[in-house]
């Protein structure tokens, strides 16, 4: 299920309308992290979903759907991760609501520019730092990242062995 938020407000649909008081608290964590992301988040098309897709990674927070030209189509915020289920329990827990922005920051990145990972990263690092996300995220998203990117080399090195471009003399 998926939850649609507006650049401003959130919009009072069916479908945000799961019941009872999770659906509140949801919400307050979702738009306190949206608040916190600040202009990052200005005017994209985000949703908070509790699905994930079934290609995710295990330790998904977020994800960015793009369309056939490669732009961004839209964002989404996971709601069953436990960063955001931390951000749920209490948004006084600034460190959870930080971490639930600058996972925005990484995907508005992605929405706004391409699937490149460094980049998108080093945004969310520099909006931990900036927002005095703790040291312990700021060094998890570092790892995250450099995992990121020796996938992306990988990929491309892979990439260019099959197309017979590994600059090999033949």
């Amino acid at each position: 299920m998926a939850i649609a938020a507006g650049a401003v407000a959130w919009p009072a649909t069916a479908q945000d309308r799961r019941g009872g008081d999770t659906d509140v608290v949801e919400r307050q964590a979702f738009e306190a992290a949206l608040a916190l992301a600040g202009e990052s988040r200005a005017k994209l098309p985000i949703s908070l979903t509790s699905v994930k897709p079934d290609s995710a990674s295990a330790g998904v927070q977020g994800w960015t759907t793009v369309g056939p030209d490669g732009r961004g189509e839209r964002v989404f915020i996971y709601s069953a991760s436990p960063l955001f289920r931390c951000a749920r329990a209490s948004n006084e827990n600034y460190q959870c609501l930080v971490k639930l922005a600058s996972v925005i920051v990484h995907e508005a990145w992605h929405f706004r520019h391409d699937g490149g990972e460094a980049a998108a990263y080093s945004a969310q690092i520099g909006f931990l730092i900036a927002h005095h996300g703790a040291l312990e995220q700021i060094t998890d998203v570092r790892r995250s990242r450099n995992q990121a990117v020796a996938a992306e080399r990988q990929a491309v090195e892979a990439a260019r062995r099959l197309s017979g471009q590994d600059g090999a003399k033949h």
